[in-house]
């Protein structure tokens, strides 16, 4: 198994051990040295693949209007979009490897992975960010999995505005 690491992703590429080991038994070292340079071709491209798959998905999440992190299965957060660091003012660094609790001082984006929780949308709440001040936010969470649950998802955007805007509105009625 081949591991690569692209950022904080992390990647295992699999090869035969099977077909190689069927390859060094032959006599024919050729065979061998063609087996082993179409297999690495083959991982090279799978490797390309990979990486423009992240590029891609990358580019959606900084141009998303959006703050979005994601988390792993110890409630760690592993991405920070540049939405997220405009809200809360942490940039990546402050935040990488730290719990929402510890960085937020609230568990509401804790999320216990062995009971497979529903997914929440559009739940509003308040959020302390790095100056201090308490923000007014709506958030949505959803969990990351392919055929394994490896992680959440989080979206939230700053309502403060709107909710001030809310309440000027209700008080003129």
């Amino acid at each position: 198994i081949l591991r690569h690491s692209f950022g904080n992703y992390m990647a295992d590429i699999g090869v035969d051990l099977g077909d190689a080991q069927d390859a060094l038994r032959q006599s024919d070292p050729k065979t061998t040295r063609i087996y082993f340079q179409r297999n690495q071709n083959r991982m090279k491209n799978i490797l390309d693949e990979f990486s423009q798959a992240r590029n891609f998905a990358e580019s959606i999440n900084q141009l998303v209007p959006s703050a979005i992190f994601t988390i792993d299965l110890n409630n760690r957060i592993n991405s920070w979009n540049i939405r997220a660091e405009k809200i809360t003012g942490y940039n990546v660094n402050e935040i990488l490897g730290k719990t929402p609790a510890f960085v937020f001082k609230t568990d509401i984006f804790e999320i216990d992975f062995s009971e497979k929780e529903p997914m929440k949308y559009d739940i509003e709440s308040e959020l302390y960010i790095k100056s201090g001040n308490l923000i007014q936010i709506s958030y949505s969470i959803d969990l990351l999995q392919n055929d394994e649950l490896y992680g959440a998802i989080v979206s939230f955007e700053d309502i403060t505005k709107r909710k001030l805007a809310e309440k000027k509105l209700a008080r003129s009625y």
